[in-house]
């Protein structure tokens, strides 16, 4: 496998909407569940509220520990979720 960076597959988003048509409102989980298993366990989608680089899904807990590894990724935690922080704590389950 090459070092090289290879883009997050996502399904082709179309002009405004994004990929907002790809997730049925009704089912909204299984619409991702069944895009992780068309496009591979990390996906892309641009949905209209969506950060403007796009939401990340994962697919497996293996990538889940890896993407809340706080060694190597920050989480940025903003407005009213930075002040339920100060006195929830970050979020940690125990083990």
């Amino acid at each position: 496998m090459s070092d090289a960076y290879q883009p997050i597959p996502q399904p082709p988003p179309k002009l405004l909407l994004g990929n907002l048509r790809d997730v049925d409102p009704e089912h909204g989980i299984q619409s991702i569940v069944d895009l992780i298993r068309r496009y591979g366990e990390i996906i892309k989608l641009q949905l209209p509220t969506a950060h403007k680089n796009g939401n990340l899904f994962v697919g497996s807990q293996k990538l889940v520990h890896e993407v809340s590894d706080q060694e190597r990724f920050v989480k940025v935690v903003q407005g009213s979720l930075n002040e339920v922080r100060s006195i929830a704590g970050d979020g940690k389950w125990p083990e």
